[in-house]
């Protein structure tokens, strides 16, 4: 197993863009960046309700950024064997 110096040191592609997450941003209302992210729940509630009556697609424009490069280190320690670190 890696230590987590050496999964942080070495390059990995990122599963997912950010770019692709504020193309998707634009169609939120139906909660296509949501569901981009893997968060189906959210993903349904915005479908269900216009993405929170608007609110909510304010807040994710903020947000989406550091959203995307959380889920993208979680894959990466998930992918080198410290899953456990990043989840208690």
């Amino acid at each position: 197993m890696k230590s987590y110096a050496e999964a942080v040191m070495q390059p990995a592609p990122d599963t997912h863009n950010k770019v692709v997450g504020y193309v998707l941003w634009i169609f939120g209302f139906m909660g296509a960046h949501r569901f981009y992210l893997g968060k189906w729940a959210t993903g349904i509630l915005y479908l269900v309700t216009l993405g929170i009556f608007g609110m909510g697609l304010i807040c994710d424009f903020w947000t989406l950024n550091s959203q995307v490069s959380e889920l993208n280190r979680v894959k990466l320690m998930q992918s080198s064997g410290l899953a456990r670190a990043v989840r208690p």
